[in-house]
């Protein structure tokens, strides 16, 4: 059982520019002090299921660590791995690089941008 699925994100076969331009903002980020320095690869990924934005009406009580929060409640994501794990999403423009703060969300849900540019 699990909390967040994802797929992985994919480039054009022979392109690297994704994972080149995430692994050069990660340094220069931990560099600077913004980023502590983890020995972990980058994970490229797009978030597709994550149950701390489900809406159940389940309310963490007072002998939880979260109390107050909505109880997350895991799934089992292999039979939706198992049907649509060769599913092809498409392609996608990039148009913009945001900065966000871990734990940090907009009233839509979607993580709080700290700061970004727009692409060319």
């Amino acid at each position: 059982k699990t909390h967040v699925l994802y797929s992985k994100v994919g480039e054009p076969e022979g392109q690297n520019i994704l994972e080149e331009l995430g692994g050069f903002l990660t340094d220069k980020f931990e560099k600077a002090g913004y980023l502590k320095k983890e020995n972990r690869p980058l994970k490229l990924h797009a978030t597709l299921i994550n149950t701390r934005h489900r809406n159940n009406g389940v309310v963490a009580s007072n002998h939880d660590n979260r109390q107050g929060e909505p109880v997350r409640i895991p799934f089992n994501a292999t039979p939706i791995f198992n049907k649509f794990s060769n599913i092809e999403f498409g392609t996608c423009r990039i148009e913009s690089i945001h900065i966000s703060k871990v734990g940090e969300y907009d009233e839509r849900g979607r993580h709080h941008s700290e700061g970004g540019i727009k692409l060319p």
